[in-house]
């Protein structure tokens, strides 16, 4: 079995996790407000801003790399009014490159909805500027998949490299439904007392 079909299998619950979260269902619902679309995309700035330092020891290319993301990220918060805040630099954490490419894996991973997503928040939204992000790889989603899996395949070759980038899923996985929570009960929270 491929590297890239065994990490997929072995984070299959987390997958199912992410798929069944609250947000995914938001973010293709007909009333989600933009105030919500905001919250969300804040989420996910704060998650790959924590999640980049771990891409450093992969030395990725263009497309690939998580600052292109995030410029796209926060053109959209621009755009939605949003104050984009600058969250400290990280150091590059102790964790080994295959712990690394699973955290890739998750946020490559990550753009596989947009082809889906994107078209339904500029029709509920009825605009089309703030969806950069969604729209980041354009007609490329499944070319650029299909590098990152190749990528794993090649470079994950033995039991220990797959658990580690395993760990690594899981850890990017976990982290994206926390702050993903966060800023969800954040709003609610702000709508309970009236500001939203």
């Amino acid at each position: 079995m491929k590297s890239s079909e065994w990490l997929k299998k072995r984070t299959q619950a987390k997958h199912h996790q992410i798929d069944r979260h609250a947000v995914v269902s938001r973010l293709v619902a007909k009333d989600m407000s933009e105030a919500e679309y905001g919250s969300i995309l804040a989420s996910l700035h704060a998650w790959l801003h924590t999640l980049s330092h771990y891409l450093t020891p992969l030395r990725l290319a263009a497309p690939y790399q998580v600052e292109d993301k995030l410029v796209q990220l926060e053109k959209d918060m621009t755009t939605l009014g949003l104050k984009v805040s600058s969250p400290n630099q990280l150091d590059t954490p102790q964790e080994t490159y295959a712990f690394c490419l699973g955290v890739h894996y998750v946020i490559e991973g990550s753009t596989l909805g947009a082809q889906f997503i994107a078209p339904r928040i500029e029709e509920t939204l009825k605009r089309d500027d703030v969806t950069h992000f969604y729209r980041g790889y354009v007609e490329k989603v499944m070319p650029h998949w299909f590098v990152t899996q190749q990528r794993l395949d090649n470079e994950l070759c033995t039991d220990m490299d797959r658990e580690h980038a395993r760990k690594g899923a899981v850890f990017a996985f976990d982290a994206l439904i926390e702050f993903v929570d966060h800023q969800i009960n954040s709003l609610t929270r702000l709508k309970e007392m009236g500001g939203v």
